[in-house]
């Protein structure tokens, strides 16, 4: 009887090292389950968190890149605004370097008018000859939008081609006129040789139809 007892007590022993054994494995179980539950939460805060991280960061390129936009538009039209203006300053001075200019032009005219004017009775032999005094006119009115260089150019060209056909003058006419028209240009005009037969009147008629005649341009000036 004892055998037996001892025997019960060795199953009942098993038994329970068996139930204990199945106990600690459930705990460690739901102790494994709990922690994966833990470590799923975790990942799943912080794929949310990279997420949320990654929203923020392509929310702030955005507004980054619609900021930089807004300044890159600004300073377009700044640049817009500020060339305009350029032109505008540089429109005017144009216009007032064209003013100063037919200022410049006009006070020169008048100047030579008034010198004509008085050489006209000093140098009485010019008035002798209305060819000559006609083409001095017309030398002065028709030079008058040009260069001052231009204009002495024109006057000693002509004086040159009244030498050249001095034939059809008497030389002290010429020298008289030679001395007016280096009045009124303030040039000196040297004496020149014959070199051409051409009639006088032809000299005088291709300075003032001719070279001496106002441009296209030269009329919208004076207009």
């Amino acid at each position: 009887m004892s055998i037996n007892v001892n025997n019960l007590n060795l199953e009942l022993k098993e038994i329970d090292a068996i139930h204990s054994s199945s106990l600690i494995e459930k705990e460690q179980r739901q102790k494994d389950d709990e922690l994966n539950d833990i470590k799923f939460k975790l990942s799943q805060s912080q794929n949310k968190l990279e997420q949320t991280q990654a929203e923020f960061e392509l929310k702030l390129q955005s507004e980054k890149e619609k900021h930089l936009l807004q300044l890159e538009k600004e300073r377009q039209m700044n640049n817009i605004l500020l060339e305009k203006e350029r032109k505008k300053a540089q429109l005017e001075i144009q216009e007032k370097e064209l003013e100063l200019e037919d200022k410049r032009n006009q006070v020169e005219y008048i100047r030579k008018q008034q010198i004509v004017e008085l050489l006209k009775t000093e140098e009485g032999k010019i008035a002798e000859n209305p060819e000559m005094w006609y083409s001095l006119q017309k030398l002065v009115e028709n030079t008058k939008a040009l260069s001052l260089k231009e204009q002495q150019s024109f006057a000693q060209d002509f004086i040159k081609s009244l030498f050249n056909t001095k034939q059809s003058y008497q030389q002290g006419q010429i020298n008289t006129f030679k001395k007016v028209v280096e009045k009124v240009f303030n040039i000196q005009i040297p004496d020149y040789d014959d070199t051409s037969s051409n009639p006088i009147a032809d000299t005088i008629k291709n300075f003032t139809d001719t070279i001496l005649k106002p441009s296209s341009d030269d009329k919208k000036h004076e207009e």
